[in-house]
């Protein structure tokens, strides 16, 4: 879908499936999600996307945007030096193109964060190799000096558990190829909220990859499998 920069699609054999979205944030039901992916693996998610919850005042006031499961932080995108995406942020412009088996998804989320995130430049690549089932999340940003730090959360339908150095979420295998050192949290979120008690029972779990004292160039692949 071209004028949201939506794209879905699904392996070969059914197995493996991803969406991720590009455009902008800040209409009246919008989230700070420009940028975002979700996993699923035989039908079984992965890396979610949590959704809305019950519409309530604050959810149509300029307060929506203070409500965790409207947060960029929410949504699998990175927290650079503290600041996350926010709802005034340029649009996510996408590109995308099939070579073969593979479909290649570009997003420059470069304007996606406020100038305290001293984000220079930030290109989101993800690759979808539809015959082998292979998804590859990459991540490359240039930030404007040095002694950065970052986060990369993704937010779990189950509670992700270390495996031989791997990462296991589900019924998925979640790899990690990055230069930096990082050390990996899991954190659970409780859900009171009926709308998405209803979709994921009453926990969710999000992941974290934290990064620390980073110069000018930080890139992080995830890999699901």
């Amino acid at each position: 879908y071209t004028n949201s920069g939506l794209l879905s699609a699904r392996s070969h054999s059914g197995e493996m499936f991803f969406s991720a979205k590009g455009g902008a944030c800040g209409g009246a039901h919008d989230h700070c999600d420009a940028g975002a992916f979700i996993v699923s693996k035989n039908n079984f998610p992965v890396v979610i996307d949590v959704g809305r919850g019950t519409y309530t005042a604050q959810y149509f006031s300029p307060h929506r945007w203070d409500l965790w499961f409207i947060r960029s932080a929410y949504h699998n995108i990175p927290v650079l030096n503290g600041q996350e995406e926010t709802c005034c942020s340029k649009a996510v412009v996408s590109v995308c193109k099939e070579e073969d088996d593979r479909l290649i998804y570009e997003l420059d989320m470069s304007g996606a964060y406020p100038q305290e995130a001293m984000c220079e430049a930030f290109i989101r690549q993800i690759q979808f190799d539809r015959r082998d089932g292979r998804i590859e999340v990459y991540d490359s940003v240039i930030f404007r000096s040095d002694g950065n730090r970052a986060e990369w959360p993704l937010l779990c339908a189950v509670s992700p558990q270390v495996e031989n150095g791997k990462i296991r979420i589900g019924n998925c295998f979640l790899q990690t190829e990055t230069s930096q050192q990082y050390r990996v949290e899991s954190e659970k979120t409780e859900l009171s909220d009926p709308v998405q008690q209803c979709d994921w029972d009453k926990e969710i779990y999000r992941l974290r990859l934290y990064f620390e004292r980073i110069g000018k160039n930080l890139s992080v692949k995830l890999i699901f499998q």
